[in-house]
């Protein structure tokens, strides 16, 4: 069992544990894969699966549609984010969504409002949203409440691999089902259940995906229970749906165009900017017209909307010390103030060539961190964890 674990360290991490967090941001930037990696092999071995993403009701951020549908399907029927299409698309992963259980540990989603001035009024407004606001589908609109089912109705035993967004399912049948490999992911990185799934597993749960896109498993270290795996866990092929008919335009997240309103960050005239809002399938369909994602700014975010972008088809710039995770990011992209940023536009439109040498790049870097490696660390831990049980280890 430990030495499955110990076959997916990679050594040089250990080396990295007392270096400054400015330096190990540094080497992330700097590092690109190299070589040919097995991602079909595992990619195959992960299809043999039959696998369950799960989601609660009163998470409406996330695709909605429960089943298995078309890719854009999912993320039309998303309020909020697009999420880990590639569960759905590449994994062919079935979607549940279920009404929220009475068990105390599905009270999970509620710690994300601690630190709201009236965390009752937030639940009470997120538990109105999954009765009252619709979500779009190929049979007209539905709200959360419509298609959830209970967390008795579902037959557990149909899947291999259970991914549940915060814990969806109580413990009690988690127990029921001792041959199925039980993971979570909790979907806010500042809440209690975070932190305490970086020494166990919860709630009788096998793995922790802790969101965490990088190269280098350091600050915090990946422990045997931990994938690195993304909110944002896409591919390019997620959006093959979204054709491109992009100018020279660049997008910017909400944070970035606050630089724009405070007159902090001006753009050539050939490289309007684009503000990136509104329902995935807007947000999705901008950055599409978009050459180009931007990210920079005082206010640092964990990341997501990089990797969205450059799966999106965007050369992505950004400064990395605004991002936890800077993904895409290579060091000609890393731009730390405005007047770069207009200075490294300006040379990008001025040598076409160079610039589509970086875009193949940066779609190999995303690619690998965002999916493949992600993706290598889930199969490796599954089978781990499926061996053991069989062996009665578990």
């Amino acid at each position: 069992m430990f030495l499955g674990w110990v076959m997916e360290i990679d050594p040089l991490p250990v080396c990295l544990q007392a270096l400054p967090r400015s330096w190990i941001r540094s080497l992330e930037v700097k590092w690109e894969p190299g070589g040919l990696r097995e991602e079909n092999v595992f990619l195959e071995r992960a299809r043999r699966w039959r696998i369950a993403l799960v989601k609660q009701e009163v998470l409406p951020s996330l695709p909605n549609w429960p089943g298995r549908h078309p890719i854009r399907d999912y993320v039309a029927s998303s309020n909020g984010h697009t999420g880990c299409l590639s569960f759905l698309h590449e994994l062919r992963a079935e979607l549940c969504v279920v009404r929220v259980a009475p068990d105390p540990e599905c009270g999970t989603w509620l710690e994300k409002f601690q630190g709201d001035a009236d965390p009752a009024a937030s639940r009470r407004a997120f538990e109105r949203a999954a009765a009252t606001k619709p979500f779009s589908s190929p049979v007209g609109p539905r709200t959360p409440r419509d298609v959830a089912k209970g967390v008795e109705e579902i037959n557990w035993d149909a899947f291999d691999l259970v991914v549940s967004l915060d814990i969806a399912i109580p413990t009690r049948i988690v127990r029921r089902h001792p041959r199925v490999v039980w993971a979570y992911m909790v979907t806010e990185s500042g809440m209690p259940s975070y932190r305490a799934s970086r020494k166990k597993p919860l709630h009788g749960y096998d793995l922790f995906l802790n969101q965490r896109p990088r190269r280098f498993a350091v600050r915090p270290w990946r422990a045997p229970h931990e994938v690195d795996l993304p909110w944002a866990f896409q591919t390019r092929a997620c959006y093959d749906w979204n054709p491109r008919t992009e100018t020279g335009a660049v997008g910017l997240d909400a944070h970035t165009w606050m630089l724009v309103e405070a007159n902090q960050l001006a753009l050539p005239p050939e490289n309007p900017a684009v503000r990136i809002h509104g329902s995935p399938l807007e947000f999705v369909g901008q950055y599409a017209q978009c050459r180009y994602f931007l990210r920079m700014g005082p206010r640092k975010t964990w990341g997501t909307s990089l990797i969205e972008a450059s799966c999106a088809g965007c050369l992505v710039l950004g400064d990395a010390r605004s991002v936890v995770h800077s993904t895409p990011l290579i060091p000609p992209l890393w731009v730390e103030t405005p007047a770069e940023a207009r200075d490294r536009l300006a040379w990008l439109e001025d040598h076409p060539g160079e610039r589509a040498v970086l875009w193949r790049r940066q779609q190999a870097k995303n690619r690998e961190l965002a999916f493949a490696r992600p993706l290598r660390q889930l199969v490796s831990s599954v089978e781990r964890i499926r061996n053991a049980k069989a062996r009665g280890r578990i």
